[in-house]
């Protein structure tokens, strides 16, 4: 049926491929050849796509990893803004107190 489809010529053409070394040898014909050169195409973009599946998905997960490790991150970052504005202001009290007491005039009876 598909005899003559495969040389063993040179040859330059787009269609023109060896045919497989178990051919040459004669343990089949060229029916069989071409049914083993769709079985392992179809093994081998199967393993393909399998690989880029478990690629892609290790890569999702790494991704998750990381965009919680930054929430974390910018929860740490917010709890340290939220301490530094009370001890800002905790200063600003305090300097305003100390102003005003080295400014006031000292009240009080003498002795």
């Amino acid at each position: 049926m598909l005899q003559g489809r495969f040389h063993s010529g040179g040859g330059t053409g787009l269609g023109a491929t060896a045919p497989p070394h178990g051919q040459k040898l004669g343990f089949y014909d060229a029916d069989f050849g071409v049914l083993l050169r769709v079985i392992g195409n179809s093994v081998f973009f199967t393993l393909l796509v399998w690989h880029n599946a478990v690629s892609l998905h290790r890569a999702d997960l790494r991704r998750g990893e990381l965009l919680a490790a930054e929430q974390e991150a910018r929860r740490q970052a917010e709890a340290l803004a939220q301490q530094l504005r009370e001890a800002v202001q905790a200063r600003d009290t305090f300097l305003q107190v100390a102003a005003h007491e080295l400014t006031a005039r000292p009240t009080g009876s003498r002795s």
